[in-house]
């Protein structure tokens, strides 16, 4: 029995323990940003897509698989005929190994296209990511600010509970007047709803840091409460800044248009032959062996064949 109660105490110790350092867990804007990097859905999508990209990249190359054929050729329909030893029985077994080589334009235009798409995905990707640190960011600000303003709220209404007291004090010897313990009253309520917004600011922004990292929306944190707030409007101010022709939205679509002329580069390329090779043995049964090689050569510019390169390529 003393060691169950022991048991139970530790334990209670214990989550008392996690408890309060859930509580204490302090969070900057840096660390909420690397969180949103690490767990956030969408950007783990891009990462999964580009690994993929990368994949099909690597097999862009490849070459189509070799064909093997197994023929009974040139039998007789007078089976008994192929016993015999003579010129006309020309039955025999066929073994063929027939290998397509693709033009190698086409597999570096192919290389190239599937390249290109690595770019778009990497700036969609940032882009991505600019805008949740910009709403974690936004998020993070807004708890700062009303948390600084609930200590300025309180620092307030401490002041004016004792001035109110104070005209109540005067009020009973006629040194004060009513419309200014009211005033007093009603600028203390007021400030009471203040702290209700605040209060719901900061739940607001818990909530919404809380799911851009992915975690639950009730968990507790603290803020770096020491943030030094940057000026960034003097940067608009700079006639030969270029920075925002860097925008991550501004390069995926560049990279798009680049990415559409590799594919019809990729495309064009359909006018070129491709080129095959068949190697056969015959096992003969009333003659020598036999063997045969043939070389082989696609005629895509014929007009039946033609219309589909040429409009992927328009």
């Amino acid at each position: 029995m003393k060691s169950n109660k022991l048991y139970t105490i530790f334990l209670l110790l214990i989550a008392s323990v996690n408890v309060a350092a859930q509580d204490s867990v302090k969070l900057s804007m840096q660390e909420v940003f690397t969180a949103i990097d690490k767990s956030y859905p969408q950007l783990q999508y891009y990462d999964a897509k580009i690994a993929s990209i990368r994949s099909l990249v690597d097999g862009a190359k490849a070459w189509m698989p070799p064909t093997v054929s197994l023929a009974f050729d040139r039998f007789p329909y007078r089976l008994s005929l192929i016993k015999e030893m003579m010129p006309d029985n020309q039955a025999g077994m066929m073994v063929s190994v027939q290998q397509m080589i693709p033009n190698a334009a086409k597999l570096n235009a192919k290389k190239d296209y599937l390249g290109s798409l690595e770019n778009v995905q990497r700036n969609d990707a940032e882009w991505q990511r600019n805008t949740l640190h910009f709403a974690a960011r936004l998020y993070y600000y807004r708890r700062f600010i009303a948390e600084n303003k609930l200590k300025t709220i309180q620092q307030y209404r401490d002041l004016l509970k004792i001035l109110i007291q104070t005209a109540k004090d005067k009020y009973t010897y006629n040194q004060s007047d009513l419309p200014a313990i009211f005033k007093g009253e009603a600028a203390l309520s007021e400030l009471e709803n203040m702290e209700t917004m605040s209060l719901a600011q900061i739940a607001e922004s818990n909530i919404g840091l809380n799911t851009l990292m992915s975690r639950d929306v009730n968990a507790p944190f603290a803020i770096d409460t020491l943030l030094l707030p940057v000026d960034y409007r003097a940067d608009y101010l700079m006639v030969n800044d270029t920075s925002a022709l860097l925008r991550n939205d501004i390069l995926s679509m560049e990279s798009r248009i680049r990415s559409m002329k590799f594919n019809q580069k990729w495309a064009a390329t359909g006018s070129r032959p491709d080129f095959g090779v068949q190697i056969s043995h015959g096992q003969m049964f009333g003659m020598p062996n036999q063997f045969s090689i043939m070389g082989m050569m696609t005629i895509p510019i014929v007009p039946w064949s033609s219309k589909m390169y040429k409009s992927d390529v328009r």
